[in-house]
């Protein structure tokens, strides 16, 4: 029998999920006004009879699927994620859309289970749970059909910095993983000669204490640490965390992200 992954235990048990994750619902927002970019980039008249082939990477409860079927309601849409529990959470939030083309399917993003090209694939906060991320990744972008984007929202390396910081300070162990650079972006699209627009912003969310913020990342499913951690013992963690000497009376959180789509521009027809 296969040992569960951690971060599939750890999205199962996140109940408070649509509750909790602000900072997720509206990096979704921002992520969908690439569904109107796509929209834009169609023809002006396109055959009713021939949907659009959607896949949804770490769908969640459905924060980014909703969004995407009120933008492009004639996408057969493919919702995925490695926690069974979302998945289910994510067809009971999508019941307002009766006449969609939905299927759900339980799937880790890193192994997909799909041959066939899609036209738009869509991943909201995934890309920094992924082990091997430039192979996976790249498997990815060869699932586009050409003319197909890959949008995506994810983590950089400025994320938590504060925690770091206080973990350095106070001699905990920090646990948090490392998220890639820009240029890892930049690198991964020209390897592969495809086009990508690639935009960060710096959203900042502030806790009464730094031990508020460990628990809204359990309460989201996020705290997930690096292979090998070793957390402090309960009690001493308490004792730094919940009043730390010489913190502000709010405990600032740096979220640096990523958002950017890959374009998978047709080849041109060379006559003989």
């Amino acid at each position: 029998m296969n040992t569960p992954s951690p971060v599939r235990t750890a999205f199962n048990r996140a109940h408070n999920y649509d509750q909790q994750a602000r900072i997720q619902a509206r990096i979704a927002q921002q992520l969908a006004h690439g569904f109107d970019l796509y929209r834009q980039s169609l023809p002006v008249n396109p055959p009713s009879h021939l949907p659009l082939f959607g896949l949804e990477l770490g769908c969640g409860t459905g924060f980014l699927s909703r969004l995407w079927l009120e933008r492009l309601p004639q996408t057969h849409l493919f919702l995925t994620d490695i926690a069974p529990a979302m998945v289910t959470r994510t067809r009971e939030n999508l019941r307002a859309f009766p006449e969609a083309r939905k299927s759900f399917i339980v799937m880790d993003a890193e192994a997909p289970s799909f041959r066939t090209p899609f036209d738009l694939i869509a991943a909201s906060m995934v890309f920094q749970w992924f082990r091997h991320p430039a192979t996976s990744i790249t498997n990815l972008l060869d699932l586009l059909a050409p003319g197909g984007r890959l949008l995506f929202a994810t983590l950089g390396p400025d994320t938590f910095k504060e925690w770091r910081t206080l973990c350095a300070t106070t001699e905990l162990p920090c646990g948090l993983h490392r998220y890639p650079e820009k240029n890892f972006w930049l690198d991964l699209a020209a390897q592969h000669h495809i086009e990508l627009e690639l935009t960060e912003e710096h959203i900042e969310e502030s806790f009464p204490s730094p031990m508020a913020f460990l628990q809204r990342l359990k309460a989201i499913g996020a705290d997930t640490p690096i292979a090998n951690h070793t957390p402090a013992p309960a009690g001493k963690l308490r004792r730094i965390l919940a009043n730390p000497k010489g913190s502000p009376s709010l405990f600032p959180v740096t979220h640096h992200l990523y958002f950017g789509t890959f374009i998978k521009r047709p080849q041109p027809i060379h006559n003989t």
